[in-house]
C-alpha cells in the first residue's frame, strides 16, 4: 500500500521496529538486494549516492532521503567524511505494510535543527531505552517535519541566511558558513541564493552596507572616518571608493547633496 507521507495523517496507522543509529561508513559501495523495512537516511557530513534502475539520488549535508521497504539499490561514498542517521521503522495500515513511495525518494536537502536534536534523542531512546511509546512521539515528530520540508519551498530557507547577512553585514562574509546554516552546499546555496534575491549574498550584503552608510551620513552627528569603522572597513579611503562605485559620489558629496536636497 502507497500512502505519500503527506497524507498519512489521514489513516489510523500503527509504528512497530524503531531504531536509529548514526553511521560514518568505511565502505565505498554498498549493494541492497531487499530492504526489510522503511528507512530514512539523514545526511550530517559528506556526499554519496543512491542508485536504483536508471535513476540517482544524491544526498549533501541536510539531504533525507526516503527507502521504501523491499526495494533495491546501490549505495556508493563519495567523500571520505560521509556521516549519517539510518532510521528504519514500520508502517502499517489495516494490518498491511504502507509505503510512502514505491523508490526511493529525496524528501529535503535542508532539514533543521530541530530535526537533529530529535534524532539525537530518538539515538539515545534506541540504544538505551525499551520505551516505545517515546519513540513513536520522536518518530512522529521527525515525519512531521518532513512533512512540512518536503511541502515548502526550499528557496524559504534561503531567507535565513538573508537575515544573518543583515545581522552581521559589518562582518566579513562568509559563504560556507551562510550555506551550512542553511543545511546546503556551497554551490546549492550560492544557485538558491541567486533565484531568491536575484543577486549574489556579496551584492545583498554591500547594498545593506550602502544603505546603511547613506543613513549614517545624513545624520550629519558622526565623521565619515566613523562611518567607516561602524561598517567594518578597515579605514576611510577604502570606505570612500566603496561608496562611490555603488552611489556614484564620494562620501563627503552625499553630504552635501543631502543638505541641498533639505534647503
Amino acid at each position: 500500500m502507497i500512502i505519500p507521507l503527506k497524507e498519512l495523517s489521514k489513516h489510523e496507522f500503527s509504528l512497530s521496529g524503531i531504531n536509529l543509529i548514526r553511521q560514518k561508513p568505511v565502505y565505498r559501495y554498498l549493494n541492497v538486494k531487499k530492504r526489510l523495512c522503511n528507512g530514512f537516511l539523514f545526511c550530517i557530513k559528506g556526499e554519496g549516492v543512491y542508485e536504483y534502475y536508471d535513476e540517482k539520488i544524491t544526498f549533501t549535508p541536510g539531504s533525507v532521503v526516503y527507502l521504501p521497504y523491499d526495494s533495491k539499490h546501490t549505495l556508493k561514498v563519495v567523500s571520505d567524511d560521509v556521516e549519517f542517521f539510518r532510521l528504519d521503522f514500520t508502517v502499517k495500515v489495516k494490518g498491511e505494510i504502507v509505503l510512502f513511495s514505491n523508490k526511493p525518494l529525496k524528501i529535503t536537502d535542508t532539514f533543521g535543527n530541530e530535526c537533529i536534536e530529535a534524532l539525537s534523542q530518538l539515538e539515545n531512546l534506541c540504544l538505551y531505552s525499551s520505551d516505545n511509546l517515546l519513540k513513536m512521539q520522536k518518530l512522529l515528530f521527525l515525519f512531521e517535519k518532513l512533512r512540512q520540508d518536503n511541502q515548502s519551498d526550499k528557496k524559504s530557507k534561503i531567507y535565513s541566511a538573508g537575515v544573518y547577512i543583515a545581522e552581521h553585514f559589518a562582518e566579513p562574509l562568509d559563504c560556507n558558513h551562510l550555506a551550512k546554516l542553511c543545511f546546503l552546499s556551497t554551490s546549492q546555496f550560492y544557485n538558491l541564493f541567486n533565484k531568491q534575491f536575484g543577486m549574489t549574498p556579496l551584492q545583498y550584503r554591500d547594498g545593506l552596507v550602502v544603505e546603511k552608510a547613506k543613513v549614517l551620513l545624513k545624520l550629519e552627528e558622526i565623521t565619515i572616518s566613523e562611518i567607516s569603522e561602524i561598517l567594518g572597513f578597515a579605514d576611510v579611503a577604502y570606505f570612500s571608493r566603496f561608496f562611490k562605485k555603488h552611489v556614484g559620489m564620494s562620501p563627503l558629496n552625499f553630504v552635501k547633496a543631502s543638505k541641498t536636497n533639505k534647503n
